[in-house]
């Protein structure tokens, strides 16, 4: 099974560790809302940090964008919700090609917190996954989304990815 991870930091603190790494498959990405850190993510999980989130990879299609746009979805679940979460997300990943401009779907389970789970979602842009969040497809997910949101179990961000010496 392979692994995920994520690191986050300011721009100037994760630029140094990319610079340092120079790994093409790194990707720096910037928060789409104000407030939030700047994020190193690992679709490889091979880099190595001294503290990042992993996650093992329970489905994986397509790849991350060297631009564009990429979608977290953090799920803290009960250990009952798990066996029901998990095959409404393959019903999910099992229609991803109907979606318009999405270039990976992604599944992972926290390596030392089985019922912590993320979905993660490439976009060519931003537009085309707000569209599809507002499709009914994302419905059967939702009320995991409703059921985690009650329980403080869910967090969302979505993020651009950019080239880590571009100018704001």
């Amino acid at each position: 099974m392979s692994t995920i991870q994520t690191v986050f930091g300011s721009k100037s603190f994760l630029v140094k560790l990319l610079d340092e790494r120079h790994d093409p498959q790194l990707k720096l990405l910037k928060p789409a809302e104000e407030g939030l850190d700047y994020m190193i993510y690992d679709p490889s999980g091979k880099a190595h940090f001294s503290a990042p989130l992993q996650y093992e990879t329970l489905a994986d299609l397509g790849t991350p964008a060297d631009n564009g746009y990429i979608h977290f979805m953090y799920f803290n679940l009960s250990s009952d919700d798990v066996k029901v979460f998990l095959a409404k997300i393959k019903d999910l990943i099992d229609k991803h090609d109907i979606f318009l401009g999405q270039t990976q779907v992604l599944v992972a389970q926290k390596v030392k917190h089985p019922d912590d789970f993320v979905v993660v979602s490439g976009w060519q842009s931003s537009n085309d996954y707000y569209e599809f969040k507002n499709t009914p497809a994302l419905s059967a997910v939702k009320e995991f989304i409703r059921r985690a949101a009650s329980a403080n179990g869910f967090h969302q961000a979505g993020y651009a990815v950019i080239d880590p010496h571009q100018k704001n």
